[in-house]
């Protein structure tokens, strides 16, 4: 690698770790657990029967309203995608 890559790899990284730290903290503040990191997508779960549907679903449209669309410090604009899935879980 050129010192002229590493320097855009180490950006990336910074860039996209403060974009995560931003929604897993939205995440947390709505009582998801997060359950696992994929490549460039997280994997997040309420397991409270009785509200947990409802919380996943305010979180995402937090996350939307807030994040959907987000301008890095170098000007490149990040999109979130937002799934929702209700049901059972085994690990």
């Amino acid at each position: 690698f050129s010192n002229d890559a590493h320097l855009g790899i180490d950006q990336l990284t910074r860039t996209l770790n403060g974009y995560f730290e931003i929604l897993v903290s939205e995440i947390l503040i709505h009582s998801g657990d997060i359950y696992k990191f994929a490549g460039d997508a997280i994997l997040a779960l309420w397991t409270n029967r009785s509200s947990g549907p409802e919380q996943a679903l305010r979180c995402a449209l937090a996350l939307q309203q807030k994040f959907g669309s987000y301008e890095t410090d170098v000007g490149v604009v990040l999109r979130l995608k937002i799934a929702l899935a209700y049901g059972s879980v085994r690990a």
